[in-house]
Formats: structure tokens, C-alpha cells, sequence
């Protein structure tokens, strides 16, 4: 059952005011904090619910193996693109960058996870800031909030898009992401945001005044919109699925779902036309909070069904809520007011147009 402080609050408070219980208010802080703490790094548990002793506030304290969740090279990040520096990294490179590949769909009651084999042999080249390291893709996944107007990780000039998809690649010389995610430029995550796709009624997602601003890097006008339609297809299939089979009579959810999926999607189908990005040094956006992260965020976005939204949304999570209750996103860890700075580059100028065009062919 997920702790709620201000539950426990509401209890504690009159005997407190009473003098009956804790002889001081930091007492009684450290006894809230440690209901949830303990030393066991692997018992450790995580929770999006804001007013939990284990919520993103206080992920720091839980266990002494998240304590960099509290440092300040942290993500996700605002970025304010008007300073962001250009810098000519040039595009990335991938291989079998059109080929669809087989992948396992997990989900614990966190956030769904599209497992992608090692043997895919999927690999992305020209890392910004990595030099000649090879990285391999191992996961797929996507985030939302607990509103559609704020359902990303990140934010551009402090605008958040419906969903964020993270692209989890690996370097090359590790195995596993255990141990890459404890090494300097271990990773290398790509972000890309997405919109919310008309419905029958020509309702639009509303990006929240990401409007097309000229001679601004913040302007999307020049992006073409890519209907992330096999994405769609994907998410409303397992996804529905996932919500009929994961719940037990307590409306718990009883067990890790899996499922095989062949021939699943390309990263053709999940990144924008234009591979134009900003990119910065940050962590982990869970703990144990690694800032071992290349980030790589892409400056144009996708979008998805409203059924595939939905279907992501109503997911169960470990209480059997729906993610949309609490939402599967951590709050901004820098670039605003009181937080620390973030140095952000890109590899585009900012009256670029871009591709337009997709550089896959499929017959049918």
C-alpha cells in the first residue's frame, strides 16, 4: 500500500500539538522520513505519488544508493532554447535504422518497457561529446502526467508536451545496463515528445503555447508532424491487454506482465522526420538517479492516437490506479527559478527547415 505523508500527518499532529509524542519538530520530521528509508539498496522502493515519504521529494532519502538524486547534474531539465549553443556535431548515425526488431514488453506497474534484444544489433554512432563510442539500443518506453498539459519529463522555455518516448542505448562495452548506468557515458538517451493526433471530433493536443515563434530556435513551424502510427497500433493492442489480465480481486496487480512481440517497430517509427536535437550531461530520471546520461532530445516531435494515449494512460500501476493518477514523470531538475543551471548545445541552426521527408519505403 503506497504511504501517504500527509496521512500520516493528519494523525501525528494532535499528538504532537499535545506534547505527547515528539519532543521536537525535527523529531518528528526524521520519523516520517524514516518510515520509508532503508538500507537495503535492492528493497528500495520508489513511488510518482508527490505526497509519499517515497515520492520524487524525497527519493534522496530512501536509501543511501539514491543520495545523487539530490546532486545537481540531475535530469529531466528545462531548456531554454534561445541559449542554447550551437555546436556542429553533425547528425547521428544508426544502423538498420528502417528494420523492425523483435521486443519483449514488460511491465511492473511503473512504466511499460519495450525490451529490445542486444542482439538486434541496432547501433547509434556519432554520440555528441562521446567521440567514437558505439551505442547499442536496449529500451524503449514512454512518459505521461497526471494531465495531459504536462505529461513530459522535459520541458522547452517551460512548455511540456502530452508524452515523452525515451530511447535507452547502451555503450558498446558494457553487457548489461547495470553496469552502464554506473559508468561515465554508460548511456545515451534519446527523448522525443509527443502530441496527441486529432480524433474524429478535430480535437487537437495542445502543446501549451509552443507556438511557431519566428527567428527563434523555439519555433516548430519547419517540422513536419510524423504519425507515429505502428506506435499507436502497439500501445492500444498490449496495452488494453495489459489493463484486462493485470489486476487481481483486490484491484492489485499481481504479477510482472510480458509479452513477445515480433517484428515490433523501427526507430524509423518512432523518431521524428527531422533528427535535429538539443543535447546536455545529465542522470537517470529514476533511481538510482546515474548522471551517466548523454541526453539527446529531439527538436521536433511525433504524435500518437488519443486511443493510444488513453491506453497508456488507464495502465495499471502497482495499486491498480491508473499511471494517470499520480503520472510516471519527475518534476523539473534544473533550468529553473532556484534550481541549478543546465548547459545545453545543439546541432542545428535555428532557422534550419530540416527533413521533411521519411527516408524508409515500405510496401503495403
Amino acid at each position: 500500500m503506497e504511504f501517504c505523508i500527509a496521512c500520516l500527518i493528519s494523525v501525528l499532529l494532535a499528538g504532537y500539538s499535545t506534547g505527547q509524542l515528539y519532543k521536537s519538530r525535527d523529531e518528528f520530521k526524521v520519523k516520517i522520513i524514516d518510515y520509508c528509508r532503508t538500507e537495503n539498496c535492492e528493497k528500495a522502493q520508489y513511488s510518482y505519488h508527490r505526497n509519499s515519504c517515497r515520492g520524487p521529494n524525497f527519493w534522496s532519502r530512501v536509501t543511501p544508493c539514491w543520495g545523487r538524486c539530490s546532486s545537481f547534474r540531475q535530469s529531466p531539465v528545462n531548456i531554454i532554447t534561445d541559449v542554447t549553443r550551437y555546436v556542429p556535431h553533425g547528425p547521428l548515425q544508426f544502423s538498420k535504422f528502417c528494420d523492425r526488431v523483435d521486443v519483449q514488453l514488460i511491465h511492473r506497474g511503473f512504466v511499460p518497457h519495450f525490451r529490445v534484444d542486444r542482439d538486434s544489433k541496432i547501433v547509434m554512432c556519432n554520440v555528441p561529446n562521446q567521440g567514437k563510442q558505439k551505442y547499442i539500443i536496449r529500451d524503449v518506453h514512454p512518459h505521461l502526467g497526471r494531465r495531459e498539459t504536462r505529461g513530459s519529463e522535459h520541458a522547452f522555455d517551460g512548455s511540456f508536451y502530452p508524452m515523452e518516448i525515451h530511447l535507452v542505448f547502451i555503450n558498446s562495452r558494457y553487457r548489461t545496463f547495470r553496469e552502464a548506468m554506473t559508468r561515465s557515458g554508460g548511456l545515451a538517451v534519446i527523448g522525443v515528445m509527443v502530441e496527441i493526433e486529432e480524433n474524429k471530433k478535430g480535437r487537437r493536443s495542445n502543446r501549451r503555447g509552443y507556438t511557431h515563434q519566428k527567428n527563434s530556435c523555439r519555433n516548430v513551424a519547419n517540422c513536419r508532424l510524423k504519425s507515429a502510427t505502428r506506435l499507436s497500433h502497439l500501445m492500444v493492442k498490449y496495452f488494453k491487454k495489459i489493463d484486462k489480465e493485470k489486476t487481481n480481486s483486490k484491484n492489485e496487480m499481481n504479477k510482472t506482465f510480458t509479452a513477445d512481440i515480433g517484428q515490433a517497430i523501427s526507430l524509423n517509427e518512432i523518431l521524428p522526420y527531422d533528427l535535429s536535437y538539443y543535447t546536455y550531461h545529465g542522470s537517470l530520471t529514476t533511481p538510482p538517479c546515474y548522471e551517466t546520461v548523454q541526453w539527446i532530445m529531439m527538436r521536433c516531435p511525433i504524435k500518437v492516437t488519443r486511443e493510444a494515449y488513453k491506453a497508456l494512460a488507464n495502465l495499471p500501476d502497482l495499486q491498480g490506479h491508473p499511471l494517470s493518477k499520480y503520472g510516471t514523470r519527475r518534476p523539473l531538475q534544473r533550468g529553473i527559478t532556484d534550481h541549478p543551471t543546465v548547459d545545453v548545445q545543439r546541432n542545428f541552426l535555428c532557422k534550419s527547415s530540416g527533413n521533411r521527408r521519411d527516408v524508409c519505403y515500405r510496401r503495403g
